[in-house]
């Protein structure tokens, strides 16, 4: 259920804004959206926060993290400025021996001599210069036991020689010499490289840093938070006071009255208007707030002023589920480890209740079609026999066409209840009769896919089918435009001009309906491969090898399978909900999540 709201506005001396801030915070119903306003303080917020990320990201998540409770902001800032530290060492380390590799590659040719001693000899009159030229150029230049070749390629050779007169017979350029030898370039390199292995162990260590730095992210964000709010508060009465608006939860209401009473706040509460953007909250009953996690995963919000389907989600979802992975062993498997979750966490969670929820489902729909990871034998035996529906058994050749028939009843439920919701929301308007105009298309579009999909001579199409369709399509051009405020005959002028996409949107409705035969393909393909691999196995039962084999196969085959089946489950089993059903409900999910300003707890 989405929880109605109220838009509260509060007046406070703008002298007392900071303690009133504070005192709204505690009290933690009213979800305050901020403006777009910046000061030196936010931004000094938001640059230590973005250290904070920066420092946590950069660590390991492997290093058991120390205990964040009771963590100040000065102790976070201190383990970040020590993890960025080491990062900009780190960088600037590995920028060294980049530039060290790059000397060492221009030294090599050169050999081990060392700059100094030809410094040396320089001083006592031996001049030693070097010089670089191509071997083409080299056999032009005249014979000389001064001139020694160091190294030579196809492109390049590298000489040196030795004038003792100041004197050369040719007009290559000299090289400058190196600034040191290739040795000390070296001995630094690993100097650098040894430092870089000692650097990314303490940062590898450092990663029990990672929940002082959340916990210190933490603060800040609630720090930001309330900056943004504080800037966000308008001036009245030469800036004398000061005012915030918001939106609360008609339950909490009270509590903010009793809480503007005691600090002397002026308060207004209305009901939003269309053009608000109000926050939506969405609380549901125990059994059906198991659902929260799908939603959480989606991270997907209803429109305030939309429909909250987390009934009609979980009932149908856990159809879908079932019929997909269509296999009661593996809904035991995912039993036992809901069990096993729930022994681990001891707790109940939503994830866990949710979990045994699709894992009984699947169970009973694998019994009645007489699925048992895939083998004929076990389904054969006592007392699992028993439970078998022969008509929709999967060992049935004829029982594809059954559920094909069970799974275009499903979908075309499902549709219909879409409809029938507008149709109680639009009430008492005109405008509800279109949604009675879409059920009658629905439910008569239900016997052309019977008679296209599944076999037209079993399924003929009836006369009555086709009056269903042509009045409700009547029945949408009618009063699909007659909003609040125009004439009849206004509305449908509206409805004609809008006849073709009225009319595709018919075609669209027939697809959705198809869409549902989907439920039939991806289980009997999961039925199918956990049979293939078992077949494999069954081949290689000889020896002690093929037994170890087959076992392997086993494993693998139906691990995979099971895996295929979940994601199948995310695509397929969520889209009939999410796009076909939420699709008729006129859906968009544009909602954003209520989110109070509030004293973040642990």
């Amino acid at each position: 259920m989405i929880v109605k709201m109220k838009k509260v506005s509060l007046v406070v001396l703008d002298s007392h804004k900071q303690k009133s801030l504070e005192e709204l915070k505690k009290l933690g119903v009213m979800h305050i959206q901020p403006e777009e306003h910046t000061s030196e303080e936010l931004q000094s917020l938001i640059d230590q926060k973005n250290r904070m990320e920066k420092a946590f990201y950069l660590l390991s998540s492997d290093t058991p993290a120390l205990t964040s409770e009771n963590v100040q902001l000065p102790q976070a800032m201190d383990a970040v400025d020590y993890v960025l530290n080491l990062s900009d060492e780190l960088r600037s380390l590995r920028d060294d021996v980049e530039k060290l590799n790059r000397e060492i590659q221009t030294l090599t040719p050169w050999g081990g001599s060392d700059p100094a001693d030809i410094l040396d000899l320089a001083e006592k009159g031996v001049t030693i210069s070097l010089y670089s030229t191509s071997p083409d150029i080299l056999k032009k230049l005249p014979e000389s036991d001064s001139r020694f070749i160091i190294s030579r390629s196809k492109t390049q050779v590298l000489f040196s020689e030795i004038d003792l007169e100041d004197e050369k017979d040719h007009e290559i350029e000299a090289l400058p010499l190196p600034d040191r030898s290739l040795a000390a370039v070296e001995s630094e390199l690993s100097k650098s490289e040894q430092r870089i292995q000692e650097v990314e162990k303490e940062l590898d260590e450092s990663g029990a840093r990672r929940g002082i730095i959340q916990a210190g992210i933490n603060i800040l964000n609630g720090k930001i938070e309330f900056e943004q709010v504080r800037l966000s508060m308008g001036h009245e009465d030469e800036e004398t006071l000061a005012y915030i608006s918001g939106y609360v939860p008609v339950p909490k209401v009270d509590v903010l009255k009793k809480g503007a009473e005691m600090q002397g706040w002026a308060l207004l509460v209305q009901d939003p208007t269309e053009e608000d953007k109000v926050p939506t909250l969405i609380e549901n009953r125990r059994p059906i707030g198991i659902i929260k996690p799908i939603f959480r995963f989606l991270d997907t919000i209803p429109g305030y002023r939309e429909y909250d389907i987390s009934l009609w989600f979980l009932l149908f979802f856990s159809l879908f589920f079932a019929i997909i992975i269509g296999d009661a062993g593996y809904g035991a498997v995912f039993f036992i480890m809901s069990i096993v979750l729930a022994v681990k966490r001891r707790a109940f969670t939503n994830g866990v209740k949710l979990l045994m929820v699709l894992s009984i489902c699947t169970m009973v729909w694998g019994a009645i079609t007489g699925t048992w990871f895939g083998s004929e034998k076990i389904a054969q035996l006592r007392p699992f026999s028993f439970l078998i529906l022969k008509p929709i058994a999967s060992g049935n050749p004829n029982s594809g066409e059954v559920v094909k028939w069970l799974c275009f009843i499903i979908g075309t439920t499902q549709l219909s209840i879409a409809h029938l919701q507008n149709f109680i929301k639009q009430m008492p308007s005109l405008k509800a009769l279109s949604q009675l105009g879409w059920l009658s298309m629905v439910l008569g579009l239900y016997y052309l896919v019977l008679n296209l999909v599944i076999d037209p001579q079993k399924y003929p199409m009836p006369d009555y089918a086709l009056y269903m369709v042509a009045a409700g399509f009547l029945l949408v051009i009618l009063f699909a435009q007659q909003e609040k405020g125009i004439s009849f005959i206004k509305g449908l002028v509206r409805g004609i001009g809008g006849l073709l996409t009225t009319f595709l949107d018919g075609i669209g409705a027939f697809s959705d309906i198809i869409s549902y035969i989907r439920l039939f393909a991806v289980g009997l393909a999961t039925v199918a491969i956990a049979q293939s691999f078992n077949s494999m196995a069954a081949g290689m039962m000889e020896g002690s090898m093929g037994i170890f084999g087959a076992v392997f196969i086993l494993l693998f085959g139906h691990v995979l399978n099971l895996v295929m089946a979940m994601l199948s489950v995310v695509v397929h089993g969520v889209r009939l909900n999410m796009l076909e059903f939420s699709g008729h409900l006129g859906m968009e999910w544009s909602g954003f999540r209520y989110e109070p300003f509030r004293v973040k707890r642990k």
